[in-house]
């Protein structure tokens, strides 16, 4: 009730009492507040000579939230699969929480529609350019989708952390591995996650996470009413997952890949996406959010840390067919055991989009 501003005063309750009345038909004739009797100083006291306060000083808040962190750690480490009831237990809650971190799932058949803005045909394929739209979200995001001639029903969405303008060398021409995978008959596509590419003045991807206009350096008043970047960032791969798998032509197999710092993005995509991807290959670089020291840092994930970081997120890509660079089998130990308990496996390649699309074009 905005002529009260940010106040919850007895005018403000009582609008509020006859809301819920009305929309949730408790049945109340009458609706009147009550005086209520404030606890006493000696009864809303908790610590007392019997029950002291703990000390007050830096060391003793550390070793609380050491504390606090090694209990949480021990539930989680519980939760580690060793076989299908387990892993379904680690999806569950694992899975779970990945889920609310970044607060969104594959958008259904039909919530997307693309606007076409240039056709150009190029040697041996033709390049499309437009916005695809997720329209519920009211989100655009420009796009590129590659069309060969002898088109074999595979798509490959390629994200780079830098936007879709690094899948050519110069104006038309692909990168090798564009060319390589396109010879052979996939179709590409690849669009500019949120603040790469177009979404800037000048091409590059921020530097930082956007924030409010609030003088205070508080994370909260960006990440507690907005979902992080990172989020963001996997909602357009979730989007352009859906404009693919549910296009009219129908594609029989989509694989994602993500490169030069979108292969977290991609990985948490696959992870979400499920049965509607067909693998996924992903070059994390061996990044950790446990690295990030700073509240503006572009990956910050609340959470992500606390659920297992990036060898977590990878282990709920399983049993999708999945190839990693920057990790080995010690490095993704969680991810290895997950894959293991669903009777899969995880190819771990060298780094660079090379390995990846010499990967994708081996015979299933």
């Amino acid at each position: 009730y905005f002529k009260f501003p940010h106040n919850y005063n007895h005018v403000s309750r009582m609008m509020m009492y006859d809301f819920f009345n009305r929309s949730l038909n408790p049945g109340h004739a009458d609706i009147a507040e009550r005086d209520f009797v404030p606890l006493t100083q000696e009864e809303a006291t908790v610590f007392d000579v019997t029950h002291p306060a703990p000390d007050k000083s830096e060391v003793a808040e550390v070793a609380l939230l050491k504390s606090l962190d090694a209990a949480s750690q021990r539930q989680i480490a519980a939760l580690a699969p060793k076989d299908a009831a387990s892993m379904k237990e680690f999806r569950r809650a694992i899975g779970g929480a990945l889920e609310v971190m970044i607060g969104r799932s594959l958008p259904p058949a039909g919530s997307t529609e693309f606007e076409q803005t240039a056709e150009t045909i190029r040697d041996g394929f033709r390049e499309f350019t437009g916005k695809l739209r997720l329209k519920a979200h009211g989100e655009e995001l420009p796009t590129v989708f590659l069309l060969p001639e002898n088109y074999n029903r595979q798509v490959v969405l390629w994200f780079d952390g830098e936007g879709k303008g690094r899948i050519f060398e110069s104006a038309g021409k692909p990168i090798p591995e564009i060319g390589q995978l396109l010879k052979a008959g996939f179709a590409i596509t690849s669009a500019d996650l949120y603040l790469t590419g177009e979404f800037t003045a000048h091409g590059k991807p921020v530097t930082e996470m956007p924030v409010v206009k609030n003088p205070r350096e508080f994370a909260g008043f960006t990440l507690g009413y907005n979902h992080p970047l990172f989020s963001q960032r996997v909602h357009d791969i979730l989007t352009v997952t859906s404009s693919t798998k549910y296009h009219e032509q129908t594609p029989e197999h989509v694989h994602l890949v993500g490169v030069n710092g979108a292969g977290i993005h991609v990985a948490a995509a696959c992870a979400i996406a499920g049965k509607a991807v067909s693998s996924a290959a992903v070059d994390t670089a061996g990044y950790r959010f446990a690295t990030i020291t700073q509240i503006r840092d572009v990956n910050l994930l609340p959470g992500a840390v606390k659920y297992g970081d990036v060898p977590a997120i990878l282990a709920l890509c399983a049993p999708t067919k999945l190839a990693v660079a920057g990790e080995t089998v010690k490095s993704a130990t969680i991810a290895q055991l997950a894959y293991q308990s669903t009777s899969a496996a995880i190819e771990y390649l060298p780094s660079g989009s090379g390995a990846i699309s010499d990967w994708l074009l081996k015979p299933a």
